[in-house]
């Protein structure tokens, strides 16, 4: 509305060039208030991106000053011996495995390092004789100096290079001493070492010849007898035991049939399988030859530390060294493993034969009889094969009764009753008295009519009880039935397991002893 109104002035034009002004001062302060605002909004702008250069400023100079001290501690990390003769060890065994010229790395010993001596025993005896001058190298002298250092890497690292290679006169040695060995392979783990378990499989696939196949079977027994099997772990051979085979309908005979099945072919099958299907050998060799020595590792936690990318400067256990399982858990998934090649099979039958006949011995429980319970009214009475417990169903039927009362009519009163409205009439017919003569008449027969309703009702209230006792009684007798079924069924099945059992055991390994 406009501030000056001509109406009040008589002044036309002074007014109309007054609130003009002031649409325009308006105009003005609104136009600067947007200004403001959109300068406002572009200091924080500015500020914003500022401080975010700042920030970016302040992470480059750290990430560049973390990349400044990892460079100072990789020149630092090359001018370790053992990181030198690692290098040129490497570089041989890379051109041996392209297939290109190699020979002994010209590398010193370095003291308390196990590589350099382990590294010229195994290539003396892989690489060829008119490559390298080997007359004057003593193999196991050599590999004995490496095995005082660190036993279990030096001779991993024959076995490694012998699968991967061939050709090496100390791998047989070298297997044996692995087998009799710790599991672990000297890592803080409670179970098998997955590289003692590639040695496993590999010696009993016939990759490392007879004598260690006997080394291994002598050692798993020893093995398998020692361990601790606890409650958990018998509960496993038990599952084992009574799903193999298992299609989810399959009685306890048909698990056992198919369990014997699988246990004779692993003890007629005879044929041997390559090496070749335990492919895990050329991994252990490349993690020997990139392992940093225990002189580096102080300075490789310092690496470590530094804020740097996760790929970079971060170590990782060797897969050799982690867990696999334990040897009894081991065992089980080699010997009930359908698909499991049947050297393994038939060693870990060697093995747990003593466990297996144990476990089977109480396998099957006979079958007890069959109890159900029939809930009525509160009451659950127990159908033991074909019988029950009469006081149970007396208290049912009492039940039954109670919630079902039925009440006789009375025919004496009724006949009373139609009787005195009978006199009743008779006596006013006397004294003349028509009118209410007729109405005790009328009325004399409404007892007997009366009467005869109520047995009806009271017959039906009786067959709807009787029925009720009926339908207890009945069910009774079905569940007796059924009961008798289920044990007769439960019996046959008891009886073909026991049979299928007994083949079973007969088709054990006759050397293993029973516990």
């Amino acid at each position: 509305m406009s501030r000056v109104s001509p109406w009040l002035t008589g002044i036309v034009g002074q007014s109309r060039a007054i609130n003009d002004l002031d649409a325009a001062l308006l105009s003005e302060q609104d136009a600067r208030r947007r200004q403001a605002r959109a300068l406002a909004t572009v200091q924080a702008e500015v500020q914003s991106s500022i401080d975010q250069v700042d920030s970016r400023v302040g992470a480059v100079g750290d990430q560049l000053g973390a990349v400044l001290d990892w460079t100072e501690f990789r020149i630092q990390l090359l001018e370790f011996e053992e990181y030198q003769a690692r290098t040129r060890i490497r570089k041989v065994f890379r051109a041996l495995a392209q297939g290109g010229p190699a020979r002994l790395p010209d590398v010193e010993d370095v003291p308390g390092y196990w590589l350099p001596p382990a590294a010229k025993a195994v290539l003396s005896g892989v690489l060829p004789r008119n490559e390298n001058d080997t007359d004057a190298l003593d193999g196991d002298r050599v590999l004995e100096q490496a095995r005082e250092r660190d036993p279990i890497r030096a001779d991993l690292l024959v076995v490694a290079a012998g699968v991967s290679f061939g050709g090496s006169a100390l791998l047989h040695a070298a297997v044996s001493r692995l087998l009799t060995g710790p599991v672990g392979l000297g890592h803080n783990g409670s179970g098998v070492a997955q590289g003692w378990r590639s040695l496993w499989v590999g010696v009993a696939l016939g990759g490392f010849g007879p004598v260690a196949a006997e080394v291994l079977s002598a050692r798993l027994a020893d093995l398998f007898g020692a361990a601790a099997t606890d409650a958990a772990e018998l509960a496993a051979w038990d599952r084992a035991i009574k799903t193999f085979g298992s299609t989810g309908d399959s009685t306890p005979a048909e698990a056992l049939i198919a369990l014997r099945n699988h246990l004779v072919v692993a003890q007629d099958d005879t044929e041997p399988v390559a090496i070749q299907d335990v492919p895990s050998w050329d991994t252990y060799l490349r993690e020997l030859l990139e392992e940093p020595s225990p002189a580096e590792h102080s300075l490789l936690r310092e690496m470590e530390q530094l804020p740097l990318p996760a790929a970079k400067g971060r170590r990782s256990e060797p897969s050799w060294g982690t867990d696999a399982a334990t040897v009894v858990a081991l065992v089980r998934a080699d010997l009930f493993d359908p698909d499991a090649p049947i050297p393994l099979r038939r060693l870990a039958l060697e093995s747990a034969t003593p466990l297996l006949r144990a476990q089977l011995a109480g396998i099957l429980i006979a079958p007890g009889p069959v109890v159900t319970v029939v809930k009525r009214h509160g009451t659950a009475i127990e159908v033991t094969g074909d019988a029950y417990d009469p006081e149970r169903l007396a208290a049912v039927e009492r039940m039954i009764v109670l919630t079902n009362p039925v009440t006789h009519p009375s025919k004496p009163g009724s006949t009373a009753v139609c009787a005195g409205l009978a006199a009743a009439a008779l006596l006013l017919v006397a004294f003349g008295y028509w009118i209410p003569t007729l109405l005790f008449a009328l009325m004399a027969p409404v007892p007997v009519w009366k009467y005869r309703d109520d047995c009806r009702t009271t017959e039906a209230a009786l067959a709807r009880r009787n029925s009720r006792l009926a339908e207890v009684r009945a069910e009774l007798t079905k569940a007796c039935e059924r009961n008798v079924a289920a044990y007769r069924h439960r019996t046959e099945e008891y009886r073909a397991a026991r049979e299928a059992l007994e083949h079973l055991l007969e088709a054990l390994p006759p050397q293993a002893g029973r516990t």
